[in-house]
């Protein structure tokens, strides 16, 4: 059994690819987890069209892991809006969908929203967030990916370990000579 994940993509014609292997190899596809990479930090990053595209993507999905500026973009919402009002507006829309949003801030604490149903339930963890880092939310969906579907765990561990991991690489990384917008780190220290 496979699990597909589709991450960035650049054009519409790319969802259309992606739904026909899916439609060809789906009786294969345990699960589809759909990051609809459309932007951040309240702006967009791709065109209109393909944010429109991930409608398409979005009905067929069993998990999706936007940020909050892609939970209200692929819904045609402001980023204004508070989150628990664009995750009610997003399970409306995709009931059957569990919707992972990822990346949320708070004062002194970075976390995530997992919303299964009805029942939504924040997994925060306690850290000093000093500085954005690209990609940070396509290894949350991998690790995810890894912890709920080849191990095993349900949705609300396996959102918990990846996040908790997430926050345990950033933490090590800190000391680190780099460009300071980037996460760099050991696969296989990842995953353990």
């Amino acid at each position: 059994e496979l699990v597909l994940y589709t991450g960035y993509l650049s054009t519409p014609e790319q969802v259309d690819d992606i739904l026909e292997l899916i439609d060809d190899y789906r009786h294969q596809i345990h699960a589809v987890v759909v990051d609809p990479v459309c932007g951040d930090g309240g702006k967009p990053y791709v065109s209109e069209n393909l944010i429109h595209s991930f409608d398409r993507l979005l009905k067929i999905a069993d998990v999706a892991t936007p940020n909050r500026t892609e939970l209200a973009l692929v819904q045609g919402l402001s980023v204004e809006n508070d989150v628990l009002s664009l995750i009610d507006a997003f399970v409306k829309r995709y009931p059957s969908i569990a919707l992972i949003t990822t990346g949320v801030l708070w004062e002194r604490e970075i976390g995530n929203y997992l919303t299964v149903g009805n029942h939504t339930e924040v997994l925060r963890h306690s850290m000093e967030v000093d500085r954005l880092l690209s990609g940070t939310g396509d290894l949350f969906a991998a690790l995810f990916i890894y912890y709920r579907y080849l191990q095993g765990m349900k949705a609300h561990d396996a959102v918990k370990r990846a996040g908790d991991r997430i926050v345990d690489l950033i933490a090590n990384d800190r000391d680190r000579s780099h460009r300071p917008e980037e996460l760099q780190f050991d696969l296989n220290s990842a995953v353990s």
